[in-house]
């Protein structure tokens, strides 16, 4: 039997409530948490984090393969990092059934989640880089632009008033364009591009984003941006359009001309509006 001293490794987990195993429409909210939480994480340990999370959720333990026993499911959920873990529960039980039902499922998506960062990862690696920021260089950017579908965003970003500030001796305009070409990185997912268009702007592309996953991507930078290294005094604006029937194109001018409106009343972004178009 499963161990639950202090020092044990087995990890400890909440039974949910409400199971209903003989209802064939039940899917626990943990499930659809877990495939929510798939489509954020950027490395294999966090895919891992997320199935020991819902093996815990569904009322499980996750056990490592070195005290693994006969209630131990044949699912290996930690993805090749560190020692094998498996799911466990006493057969029979609620939870068993919510592990067999469920688990097997859940470490396809994390397998397929991962293939996609891996490919991401081997673009960026195949990406021309522009020696200042150190993302992706204009040729790139273009190139990827060229790509994007119907429901995918661009956002269009540049920094304000670079040509002041880059006279400031402790800040060069290399420094600057360095500085948010990291914050940058930092602040989107591990699915989205980003690099450098041109002087002191910069795009992102967004595969198929939500509805505000454009706006939430630039909070982000901002809080960082907020903490990055360059004068307190220097922002940033951006302009967010989703790709319509038009294409790519008219997507490009649209966030361009956001950009421009942002950048005159002074707000950070702006959404396209569709006489942007």
């Amino acid at each position: 039997m499963l161990t639950t001293r202090k020092d044990s490794p087995v990890l400890e987990g909440t039974p949910t409530l409400g199971a209903a195993p003989q209802d064939d429409k039940y899917v626990p909210a943990a499930v659809y948490s877990a495939a929510q939480a798939l489509l954020r994480v950027a490395r294999t340990d966090e895919a891992a984090q997320v199935l020991v999370r819902l093996v815990r959720d569904l009322g499980g333990h996750a056990v490592p393969e070195s005290i693994a026993d006969q209630e131990t499911l044949p699912i290996d959920i930690s993805l090749g990092e560190g020692e094998p873990v498996y799911p466990s529960a006493p057969e029979g039980s609620a939870t068993h059934w919510l592990l067999t039902t469920y688990i097997e499922g859940a470490v396809a998506d994390a397998q397929a989640a991962i293939a996609l960062v891996r490919r991401a990862e081997r673009l960026a690696a195949d990406a021309g880089i522009d020696e200042t920021s150190a993302l992706p260089d204009h040729q790139t950017m273009s190139r990827l632009v060229s790509r994007l579908r119907e429901g995918d965003a661009i956002v269009a970003l540049d920094l304000d008033w670079i040509r002041v500030v880059g006279t400031d001796q402790e800040f060069s305009d290399r420094d600057l364009l360095r500085s948010l070409g990291k914050t940058l990185r930092q602040a989107t997912r591990a699915t989205e591009y980003c690099g450098r268009f041109s002087g002191g702007e910069f795009v992102v592309l967004m595969a198929n984003p939500t509805e505000l996953g454009g706006t939430r991507m630039l909070e982000r930078l901002r809080e960082r941006w907020a903490n990055a290294a360059h004068p307190q005094e220097l922002t940033f604006s951006a302009g967010i359009a989703v790709v319509g029937e038009q294409g790519w194109r008219t997507a490009v001018q649209a966030a361009d001309r956001a950009l421009r409106r942002a950048q005159e009343s002074g707000d950070s972004w702006e959404t396209a509006r569709p006489d942007d178009y």
